[in-house]
């Protein structure tokens, strides 16, 4: 008897010994495998697609967005425009790059595990502890800023796509210090009167996926995507709005400078992967 015939008759024995087992404990429907396989096959499909920001949309937006809503929702939308990788799945590198950059504005800002679902349309997409899988996140991962929650690549779910286009969701938390702590659920307009709803974990919960992912893509530079998005914001800002103050003094010296080099004639260039004036 060759070798693999003997490897088929130990797999076909195992088979028989678990369905024996299964049977003698009552259990005699599918096995869990295949039951896994059945529930994979029925949950829906997941099509992250692309971010296709309409650059008119956003200029638009940032023009007439209120001053102390730039440096979450503005800020977001802007890193969806410029982020240098266009898949729109990127939730979790979307989210460290703003609570970085929030917190160098002065802003407590935390990753938080989130869960988002829509009724309406029978989906729902996140887990309450997001892992690393194969070098990408399974779940979803968005961040709490002061009293403001903030799921920047909401878009990547096609029901919200499709229902708001390509920008993030952005909402006021009521009790800020309740949430941080123990987490809490937010709605938000869907459809036709319709609405979706948000679970929001409590801070730390993501930590732990934001620690593994960075191990396993080391060569994502966090700091060098925070400059670039500070830098570019402040410009577009700049030439938008002119010297404004949104509430943050560090996000106007921003601002400021980036009017400075306008003044002298210099714009934004990407010089070895960083923005520059020049």
């Amino acid at each position: 008897m060759s070798s693999s015939s003997v490897n088929q008759g130990d797999a076909m024995g195992k088979a028989s010994r678990q369905k024996a087992e299964r049977r003698a404990a009552g259990t005699t429907g599918p096995s869990p495998a295949v039951e896994q396989r059945k529930a994979k096959a029925a949950a829906p499909r997941f099509s992250p697609g692309a971010l296709a920001v309409d650059e008119k949309q956003l200029e638009g937006l940032l023009t007439v967005m209120p001053a102390d809503r730039l440096p979450y929702l503005g800020m977001a939308a802007w890193y969806l425009a410029q982020a240098p990788h266009r898949n729109a799945n990127q939730c979790l590198v979307a989210s460290m790059v703003l609570v970085a950059a929030l917190q160098s504005f002065g802003v407590q800002a935390d990753l938080v595990a989130i869960e988002v679902a829509i009724p309406s349309a029978g989906v729902s997409y996140g887990s309450p502890e997001p892992r690393v899988v194969d070098d990408m996140v399974a779940g979803h991962v968005g961040l709490l800023a002061g009293d403001t929650f903030l799921d920047a690549t909401a878009s990547q779910f096609k029901e919200i796509r499709e229902d708001r286009g390509v920008m993030p969701v952005v909402g006021r938390i009521a009790d800020e210090d309740r949430v941080r702590k123990h987490g809490g659920v937010l709605r938000f307009p869907f459809g036709s009167g319709e609405t979706m709803e948000y679970k929001v974990h409590p801070v730390g919960s993501a930590d732990e996926v934001g620690i593994k992912f960075l191990e396993k893509n080391s060569m994502v530079d966090i700091a060098q995507l925070v400059t670039n998005l500070i830098r570019g914001f402040a410009w577009a800002v700049g030439a938008t709005r002119g010297e404004i103050n949104t509430g943050l003094p560090k996000l106007n010296q921003s601002i400021a400078e980036a009017l400075q080099a306008a003044s002298k004639g210099q714009t934004p260039q990407l010089v070895d992967g960083s923005v520059e004036y020049r």
